[in-house]
């Protein structure tokens, strides 16, 4: 779960945290006390409230590689990045591929291979040499007696 924050007023006597949860949640506060919650399915957009008598606005966009928010405060730039602390951390997570996902792929690989030798194995011997007899194969005389 994302979470960051920055300060602004006299001397950054206040503190703005952003919290970003899974499913759309977003929580953002000022000292320790929510002043706006919401959720959202829409990753990207403007949150905009008051506090200590600023207006303070986020401005948002969260893709699948990367989160990126801006902070103003009075319409001046704060933060250009909230997220960089958790963007580094994702993209640390990108190069490592999980052993369960190694583990499926190499079962894929060899379940692909034994297959394929099941399937050669069954194939016609070319060099076995067929006649007319081996290729009509009739049934005996007896065969169809009824009991």
């Amino acid at each position: 779960m994302p979470s960051a924050s920055f300060r602004f007023g006299a001397d950054g006597a206040h503190e703005v945290k952003v919290q970003c949860g899974y499913f759309g949640s977003e929580k953002y506060l000022v000292n320790g006390v929510t002043v706006l919650s919401l959720w959202s399915l829409r990753p990207s957009g403007v949150r905009e409230f008051s506090a200590h008598g600023h207006r303070i606005q986020i401005r948002m966009s969260v893709t699948l590689k990367k989160a990126r928010a801006e902070a103003l405060v009075d319409g001046r730039i704060v933060s250009d990045d909230l997220f960089a602390e958790f963007n580094s951390m994702v993209a640390q997570r990108m190069g490592v591929v999980p052993w369960l996902v190694k583990v499926a792929v190499w079962f894929g690989i060899a379940l692909a291979v034994f297959s394929g030798l099941k399937l050669w194995e069954k194939r016609p011997n070319p060099t076995i040499e067929r006649t007319a007899s081996s290729v009509l194969r009739t049934p005996p005389a007896n065969a169809h007696v009824q009991r």
